[in-house]
């Protein structure tokens, strides 16, 4: 990860994380539609983590224009909501059990 001298662009930039809940950013067609996406709001890749976890900076004058912007220029995170995919997980392994009950149930018959 890279390191930034002390307060050397403290009052020049923003920097953010964004993150996701899988590896999506491996995909360059997600990689490139989240970048064009933040470019909206000003900000600029500075580095690629790894599949899940992008970072960006923009200057702190890009503020202006963010009462403009269709989309939330300081979201964290991409894709299904942490809780909204534990809830996924969580009907899914339910409807797997379901399921296997009925089948070992009518598969005697």
């Amino acid at each position: 990860m890279s390191e930034y001298p002390e307060n050397k662009f403290q009052n020049e930039w923003e920097y953010k994380i964004l993150r996701a809940n899988r590896s999506v950013f491996k995909k360059p067609e997600v990689f490139h539609r989240v970048c064009a996406e933040e470019r909206k709001a000003a900000w600029i890749l500075v580095e690629k983590f790894d599949d899940m976890r992008l970072r960006f900076k923009r200057p702190m004058s890009a503020r202006e224009n963010d009462q403009r912007l269709k989309l939330d220029p300081y979201r964290t995170r991409y894709g299904m909501a942490p809780g909204a995919l534990a809830a996924a997980i969580v009907g899914l392994v339910f409807v797997i059990i379901i399921l296997a009950v009925l089948l070992i149930r009518f598969s005697g018959h």
